[in-house]
Formats: structure tokens, C-alpha cells, sequence
């Protein structure tokens, strides 16, 4: 299995980049973020999870098992 944890933070510098591990990497707002083209369905439920709790600005733990 796996555990994945999710950060969030500001950002210092708005100039971001592709690392080791990314081929890409971009800033989106949240109205177009491009769902079905998200690699990792964890990512999508960590993104979900943020915009859900973002007003409120109270971001409680959230587990998932994933279907087998």
C-alpha cells in the first residue's frame, strides 16, 4: 500500500518548474483546472479536499482507501 501526503503553502516565488519528476508544471486556478487530464486520482481527491475546505480555511485529515 501507500500513504501520500499532501502540503499545502505559499507560494515565495511565482516562478515554478519541472523537476526531476515532473515533465511539466503549471499554476491554475481552481474554475480551470483540467479534471481528466490529472494524473494521480490522489491528486484530484487532494485538490477536491482543498477547494471544499478553502472558505473556511480549517483543512481537516482526510483518508481514502482506494478500490482494489
Amino acid at each position: 500500500g501507500q500513504v501520500q501526503v499532501f502540503f499545502r503553502a505559499r507560494l515565495t516565488d511565482p516562478a515554478v518548474f519541472a523537476g526531476e519528476e515532473s515533465l511539466e508544471v503549471a499554476l491554475w486556478r481552481p474554475q480551470d483546472i483540467v479534471w481528466n487530464e490529472l494524473a494521480f486520482r490522489t491528486v484530484h481527491w487532494a485538490l477536491e479536499h482543498y477547494l471544499q475546505h478553502v472558505e473556511s480555511g480549517q483543512f481537516p485529515l482526510d483518508g481514502r482507501p482506494v478500490p482494489a
